[in-house]
């Protein structure tokens, strides 16, 4: 087991998340869960962030949130690698590419919550919350079985209260597709 500087950033606000289907959450959750032990981070749900840090009072994000129904097609993904970055929230993510069905979903959920302005859609799923270094991440994933790629299929979209550490992160409200 590795000590790393990882006092969890506090961060402030509601967040909108794509769940994974029951499969592939297991199979992620269990690497997650793996990756934050050996590195004494927290863990967390698999997602992909549609929409991060909503400020505002929970009593009008809601009713916003459950007025955004489904999207026009199923959201199917393709992880097409796994990265390591220096940023604390994405230290090991799955690189997902973009698809039309995606960019429309998360512009409507832009509009909606009137983010337009907001810098470009990075879609991710990330894998560990950590300072670890490039060296350290680079040893610890080139031990473990996770699929190069991976084919992800979206159930759910979460809304969840993103105020402070990670592990005080909680799930408030979901919409199933």
């Amino acid at each position: 087991m590795l000590t790393t500087a990882n006092k969890t950033p506090e961060v402030h606000g509601y967040s909108i998340w794509l769940i994974p289907e029951q499969e592939i959450s297991a199979l992620l959750s269990e690497s997650i869960q793996e990756l934050a032990t050996h590195f004494q981070a927290d863990s967390f749900q698999p997602h992909i962030t549609l929409l991060g840090q909503l400020a505002g009072e929970l009593d009008s994000i809601l009713p916003q949130f459950e007025k955004l129904g489904t999207p026009d097609a199923p959201i199917v993904l393709q992880a097409e690698s796994i990265e390591s970055e220096a940023f604390y929230f994405r230290a090991l993510v799955y690189q997902i590419l973009s698809n039309p069905g995606l960019e429309a979903f998360n512009q409507k959920v832009r509009e909606k919550f009137k983010r337009e302005s907001d810098p470009p859609f990075y879609p991710h799923l990330s894998l560990l919350y950590s300072r670890a270094s490039e060296a350290q991440k680079v040893s610890v994933l080139s031990k473990m079985q996770l699929p190069e790629r991976l084919s992800i299929s979206i159930e759910s979209l979460a809304l969840v209260k993103t105020h402070g550490p990670v592990r005080d992160w909680e799930t408030l409200a979901t919409l199933d597709f």
